[in-house]
């Protein structure tokens, strides 16, 4: 039986192969089905359309996906040698990820009481597109075992990494930064400067690199465009490290992390240098008793247990 095709179906078609072929274009597997089952209900004038992919390509995509409320529909899998299935109430294609991994499936229903049946046409469509499908998946799962490989060296690396968009949103954060600025007061800062790094970046397109002081330590910032190969989109990579003896943190910095009074920031700073109680009370010109109460409340604020843990706290250590 000869299938006839208008203009509009070619152009329906035509935008549903584009939708298949081009999944790196979106940032996430699921926008990338929410295209597929837009434009493929629209080229068969459907009710509703659903992408199932087992396992499941990225981590929080779901394996089946529908944005209609079809996600419920009991879809039993066809054998895997049939690319086109109708079983009067589903139509779809389905392809192989790669080998046994599993499958990628979109069915489409004719309407929510699946009585009426899908025409020749719809079904060749769909044996037209079907291919596409195909090409669609496994470009999509190579995207993803990539970025995943990359992520995972990026992450096993001494140095903070920073993975960042063009537009600002931060793709991947290394443990080491965390690591690096846990004992930061000012870490919100630090990662402000990272993110204006990037921004600098995505426009001169180059290695930049700059310092920043807080005050308790010293950072080497860098960068370079790392382009859209890696990310699927326009990323830049800013890596940061921690260089040169951590500075003692000025009195500002000592009130404003611990509360200290003035008096108990004279007290820490005794004690950081190793002094004793009956040095303090000599030094400041206060009784011993007056001393030790001070001392204690150092120590109670600082969250320190000994006097000798003062000094590398204040370090940094």
């Amino acid at each position: 039986m000869s299938v006839t095709f208008s203009p509009t179906d070619l152009k329906r078609m035509e935008s549903a192969a584009e939708a298949l072929l081009t999944p790196l274009s979106h940032e996430r597997v699921d926008d990338w089905r929410r295209t597929v089952t837009r434009t493929i209900k629209r080229a068969l004038d459907c009710e509703g359309a659903m992408f199932t992919l087992v396992p499941s390509i990225e981590p929080g995509a779901e394996p089946t996906f529908s944005e209609d409320g079809f996600a419920a529909f009991q879809l039993t899998t066809p054998p895997p040698d049939v690319l086109v299935f109708d079983d009067d109430q589903f139509a779809g294609m389905q392809a192989a990820c790669r080998s046994n991994e599993g499958l990628g499936i979109v069915a489409v229903t004719r309407d929510r009481g699946g009585v009426q049946p899908f025409s020749e046409k719809a079904l060749a469509m769909l044996r037209l597109l079907q291919p596409a499908l195909a090409v669609g998946i496994e470009m999509r799962q190579r995207f993803a075992r990539r970025r995943a490989e990359f992520l995972r060296v990026l992450d096993a690396m001494r140095e903070g990494l920073m993975l960042v968009e063009a537009n600002g949103r931060v793709l991947h954060e290394t443990p080491a930064i965390m690591r690096m600025l846990v004992d930061e007061w000012e870490r919100d800062r630090v990662r402000t400067a990272m993110l204006a790094c990037a921004r600098s970046l995505t426009q001169a397109r180059r290695a930049m690199g700059s310092e920043l002081r807080t005050a308790q330590h010293r950072y080497r910032i860098r960068g370079c465009y790392a382009g859209e190969e890696l990310a699927g989109s326009s990323t830049v990579l800013v890596a940061i490290e921690r260089v040169g003896p951590a500075p003692t943190p000025d009195d500002s910095a000592l009130k404003l992390r611990f509360g200290l009074t003035p008096r108990e920031i004279q007290v820490t700073r005794l004690l950081a240098a190793g002094r004793r109680n009956d040095d303090v009370a000599a030094s400041l010109q206060i009784s011993p008793h007056t001393a030790r109460r001070h001392t204690e409340r150092v120590l109670a604020k600082l969250g320190a247990s000994s006097r000798a843990a003062v000094g590398a706290l204040l370090r940094g250590a």
